[in-house]
């Protein structure tokens, strides 16, 4: 076990946004199957928001689906993984944006888009920040506009591995804190409905998870969660992979709890 650790301790902290881009493949699967729910066309003249793009690889992805007479707008409030979607990804009709729900992003105060996206983001938010989310998406929205919302309500093995891994302080220490705020599919509805929206679909999605070993699960963990070396305890490590590992050294598991929610603003 010590060896796992000493190639993660090689990780440096301000590379965890560049590890998110190469191991979120899991998420980055789950947000293709659900751009292709929404029934995107090529030619299409949309207006795109991607709320919490990350490092970018969904909102590349709708921007090439739509083509270049569309315009498609990242927003993340991670810098470094901005900085990696900039980077990565160029087209004319793509552009990423440091910020949040909160921020004047292009539009801010406009109801200017026709879809307002989001792949896991919404569990990473608090009550009041899911608020200002719904209610930025819905004045941003043209009339008939979609929001389109995938979440998760939570994972027995992500929760138990949180617990397992950190040290005791390290919601102290950790650049970005662990979700707490996790809603519910029918709660979320009812959230989307006071904001002003009409449902459209809200089905759970579940999906499958596999890790090549548990180096790999970990620094997917450290990626997501933006934890620190530091804040990994070598005793907890070694009780996770006693518990979760499979013999042939793999980490999988599923999560039933994924959910896609659909809606609409109002013609």
């Amino acid at each position: 076990m010590s060896l796992v650790l000493d190639e993660i301790q090689s990780v440096d902290h301000n590379c965890l946004a560049e590890k998110y881009s190469q191991l979120n493949d899991h998420q980055i699967k789950i947000g293709k199957d659900f751009i292709s729910s929404l029934s995107l066309t090529h030619g299409d003249m949309l207006r795109v928001l991607d709320m919490g793009c990350g490092t970018g690889e969904l909102t590349a992805l709708i921007a090439e689906t739509l083509g270049d007479g569309s315009e498609i707008i990242g927003v993340d409030p991670i810098l470094e993984r901005i900085s990696i979607a900039r980077n990565k990804h160029s087209r004319e009709n793509l552009s990423f944006i440091h910020g949040d729900s909160s921020s004047e992003f292009p539009g801010y105060n406009e109801a200017c888009y026709d879809l307002h996206f989001s792949n896991f983001v919404v569990q990473w938010l608090d009550p009041r920040e899911k608020e200002i989310f719904l209610n930025t998406a819905f004045r941003i929205l043209k009339p008939g506009g979609r929001l389109a919302i995938l979440s998760v309500e939570g994972s027995e093995i992500v929760a138990a591995a949180l617990e397992l891994l950190r040290n005791d302080d390290a919601a102290i220490n950790s650049k970005q804190p662990v979700p707490q705020y996790r809603l519910n599919k029918t709660q979320l509805e009812d959230l989307s409905r006071q904001a002003g929206f009409a449902i459209i679909s809200n089905v759970y999605k579940p999906a499958h998870y596999r890790f090549v070993d548990l180096y790999h699960f970990l620094n997917w963990m450290r990626a997501t969660f933006y934890i620190s070396h530091s804040e990994l305890c070598q005793r907890k490590v070694e009780k996770f992979e006693q518990r979760f590992v499979n013999q042939d050294g793999t980490v999988t598991f599923t999560v039933s709890t994924i959910y896609q929610l659909i809606a609409r603003k109002h013609e």
